[in-house]
């Protein structure tokens, strides 16, 4: 199911929005949903990483920074 959604953009953003649109054929709305799915997708990601670290913080789980990267040489087999 979709929904109907009004954003205000500046005239630059429209501008590249439309040019965008002639490129790949695609319908504004098309690209706007993908940019959208994107930018929550990446933003979803690091806010949900930050609450799993500030949450491991508050558990005392931690590790050094040689800790790290010792772990990562290990399995990069450095």
């Amino acid at each position: 199911m979709s929904h109907v959604v009004t954003i205000r953009i500046s005239d630059e953003s429209r501008e590249r929005l439309e040019r965008l649109c002639h490129y790949t054929r695609r319908s504004k709305s098309f690209i706007a949903g993908e940019a959208i799915q994107e930018y929550m997708d990446k933003k979803l990601w690091m806010m949900e990483a930050l609450e799993e670290g500030l949450q491991d913080l508050e558990k005392d789980n931690i590790s050094t920074h040689e800790e790290v990267l010792a772990e990562w040489r290990e399995k990069a087999g450095v």
